[in-house]
């Protein structure tokens, strides 16, 4: 297709997740040209995730997440291989967040005498400040905030983006926030409308049985308009 960038060449190894970048070994290697090959990448991707141990690592199963995620999207392929890969960029953002929290208490806990050279810096990492900042914040947010955000976004088939989850942490963050869930009160939400929905129903089925008397439509109207109130709330 004119125009389409080249697809990137994934390379996955499950059997050992620390030679995913630059590592040798039995690779597996993907180019995603159809929905296939997306989805199996996305299934190795996310098992050398969970087994990553350095920021390297992770933050290379980020990269190519983003860039199979680009090329679907430019490609036309399916929102749901777009989100996937979506999902496995915000959880290495977020894991390589915390592994630079720790890694930032390491250096603090060390003595002037014992620097650790052994801690790469972020320029060595090909990660920059801003990208530090971000993937920390993403990483701050308190998990059950988190996962019912993501569940959230899923369940409504809305895109999963970084920014989202940024936005998510400031609210948190904020002084004169109070806090609440935000999955938990659409949850509120979303059950007080099939409530209202249901007792309408039942309203306009009793009111048909009994020839629409004036004290059954009376009713089926005031839930009618309790409805509307919840609709534009």
């Amino acid at each position: 297709m004119t125009g389409l960038r080249r697809p990137p060449v994934v390379d996955i190894n499950t059997a050992r997740a620390d030679s995913f970048v630059g590592g040798g070994g039995a690779v597996a290697r993907y180019e995603p040209n159809e929905a296939t090959s997306a989805l199996a990448y996305i299934d190795r991707a996310e098992q050398a995730l969970e087994q990553a141990s350095t920021i390297d690592v992770v933050k290379g199963i980020r990269d190519q997440a983003e860039a199979l995620r680009l090329y679907a999207r430019q490609a036309q392929r399916s929102f749901e291989i777009q989100n996937r890969c979506a999902e496995i960029k915000l959880m290495a953002e977020r894991k390589a967040g915390l592994m630079l929290i720790e890694q930032d208490k390491n250096k603090g806990a060390a003595a002037p005498s014992e620097a650790r050279e052994d801690i790469p810096r972020l320029k060595e990492l090909g990660i920059s400040y801003s990208q530090s900042s971000r993937w920390q914040a993403i990483a701050g947010i308190p998990s059950e905030n988190f996962e019912q955000r993501l569940e959230t976004l899923k369940r409504g088939k809305k895109e999963i983006t970084s920014t989202e989850f940024l936005r998510l942490a400031k609210r948190l963050a904020s002084p004169d926030n109070p806090r609440k869930d935000e999955g938990a009160v659409e949850e509120k939400i979303s059950e007080e409308f099939r409530l209202a929905t249901d007792a309408l129903r039942k309203a306009i089925i009793s009111a048909r049985s009994s020839g629409w008397q004036e004290t059954s439509r009376a009713a089926a109207l005031a839930l009618v308009k309790s409805l509307a109130a919840l609709i534009r709330a």
